[in-house]
């Protein structure tokens, strides 16, 4: 496993792409959005957070594992008698370890810079709202990627899949500019019950009124998850 996380390493630092759209980017739009909206970043912020699990998983390590099955060396893991799951925990943790410090630029940042004061219990509930929609968008990008012959339909889907995430859920636009329907299919987006938990936590709305939020996300994640798991292949 930790040679799976040395090799995704790799591969990451290799890519500048990569690099700009997991670091970079977050920080230009925080700093960009924290200046037009102000104290609302509170509910942009957050959004920021989905966006860069979006992109490191559906939008990057979609095609990774992509390439991995198409170059063989995924067949190649599966000869040292490497576990699907030993195989996706490695992929999974190297992504998280990227999740985790882009997590902590936002939240850093929009203190220090713009004054956002997050409290404890909010960093913490953040971060594992977050998380759950972390996992979910991970088991996407192993279905995605085993689920295609082509590199070209493989890239396109997950970036199909990568905008209508980012712009249903409501991470990038906040869903309070659009009707009240558009909630309903913010709900079913993955990611989409996350962001509107975000939303409660800072309006002070507790959870015995918005529990279903929570349940939706977490059937989200089992079911890609057992999703994921019956559709990966090694080759």
């Amino acid at each position: 496993m930790i040679a799976i996380i040395k090799l995704e390493l790799i591969k990451f630092l290799k890519n500048p792409f990569s690099l700009f759209f997991s670091f970079l980017l977050p920080f230009i739009l925080l700093i960009f959005e924290g200046t037009v909206f102000g104290v609302k970043l509170y509910y942009i912020g957050p959004g920021l957070i989905i966006m860069n699990a979006a992109t490191l998983t559906i939008s990057i390590l979609t095609n990774s594992l992509f390439n991995d099955r198409i170059t063989k060396i995924t067949k190649q893991i599966s000869i040292t008698q490497l576990s699907i799951l030993k195989y996706m925990f490695g992929k999974l943790i190297f992504n998280y370890i990227l999740f985790l410090i882009n997590f902590f630029i936002i939240t850093f940042f929009s203190f220090l810079i713009f004054k956002i004061y997050w409290t404890l219990f909010i960093i913490i509930s953040l971060l594992f709202i977050t998380t759950i929609a972390f996992l979910t968008f991970f088991f996407i990008s192993v279905i995605i990627s085993s689920s295609l012959e082509t590199y070209k339909n493989c890239s396109f889907t997950a970036l199909i899949c990568f905008y209508i995430i980012l712009f249903l859920s409501g991470s990038v636009i906040p869903a309070e500019l659009f009707p009240n329907w558009v909630k309903i299919i913010q709900i079913l987006i993955p990611s989409g019950s996350a962001i509107l938990i975000i939303v409660n936590l800072k309006e002070g709305i507790i959870l015995s009124s918005t529990w279903y939020f929570y349940l939706i996300a977490i059937i989200q994640l089992i079911v890609f998850a057992l999703w994921a798991f019956k559709k990966f292949k090694w080759q």
